[in-house]
């Protein structure tokens, strides 16, 4: 009755340790497959935040009084100063 018993303990013992040893492999494996996906996302975001600093860029460069004053003139517009009111004046058409 006594070996029958350390046997059995014996393989549940063995058992258990493949069950270990298995779980641990597919938690290591499941930790590294959320990094990888969690870096993939910090890079997305990290391009999203360099797109948005160019966009931001471009908007004070398309605001700028020499770009308005270039789009105007395009536009067939002038552009004078007197005193200290600015008058907006277009020419031909």
């Amino acid at each position: 009755m006594k070996k029958v018993f350390v046997r059995t303990s014996q393989i549940i013992c063995i058992l258990l340790m493949i069950i270990f040893v298995i779980f641990s492999i597919y938690f290591y494996s499941y930790e590294s497959s959320l990094n990888v996906a969690s870096q993939d996302v910090q890079d997305e975001i990290s391009d999203l935040q360099n797109d948005a600093e160019g966009l931001d860029l471009q908007i004070q460069h398309s605001s700028s009084f020499s770009k308005i004053d270039e789009i105007a003139e395009k536009n067939g517009y002038t552009y004078r100063q007197s005193g200290s009111a600015s008058v907006a004046v277009t020419t031909g058409e």
